[in-house]
């Protein structure tokens, strides 16, 4: 029955009724009553569902039960890595505000790495006190890099 397979592919992707609405463009009660089983919906709205979730309207009618979900069909499409795939299969299982707050610290990131804002550094320290973060420019960090290794140099006095 398409209630059940509604309901089931809904919950299976953690999405309130209200997000498949609005993802498809309809009154929440209106989807309510498609999943309750009170209405059924016309062929362009099943599409329109089937679209949403990237499934077959064959699929939502229960006649194809071999669908794979979702996340295999991205990960053909892209040739994912099992890492990859397990990336995005935990960051769609965060909570809506994780997702959303992971996402503002990325965006920040990247600007940050792009505008070339200094990019904090642990410091090594001797025994005696805790490693400190030092902020070293660009410039820094590439004489840092070309700088000869005085660790490796035994006659150091330094």
């Amino acid at each position: 029955m398409i209630s059940e397979t509604l309901s089931e592919i809904r919950r299976g992707r953690k999405l309130t009724m209200k997000d498949v609405a609005e993802g498809i463009g309809m009154k929440p009660d209106t989807y309510r009553n498609y999943e309750s089983g009170r209405l059924e919906p016309n062929l362009s709205t099943l599409t329109k569902i089937a679209d949403f979730y990237g499934v077959s309207t064959d699929y939502l009618l229960g006649r194809d039960t071999s669908e794979k979900p979702a996340i295999e069909l991205l990960a053909a499409q892209f040739d994912m890595s099992a890492l990859e795939q397990e990336i995005i299969k935990g960051y769609l299982e965060l909570p809506e505000s994780m997702r959303d707050d992971l996402m503002d610290f990325l965006e920040r990131a990247v600007r940050k790495v792009q505008s070339g804002i200094p990019t904090p550094m642990i410091a090594r320290s001797s025994n005696d006190r805790p490693p400190g973060i030092m902020m070293l420019t660009p410039e820094q960090r590439e004489r840092l890099a070309r700088a000869p290794d005085e660790t490796k140099n035994p006659d150091n006095d330094i």
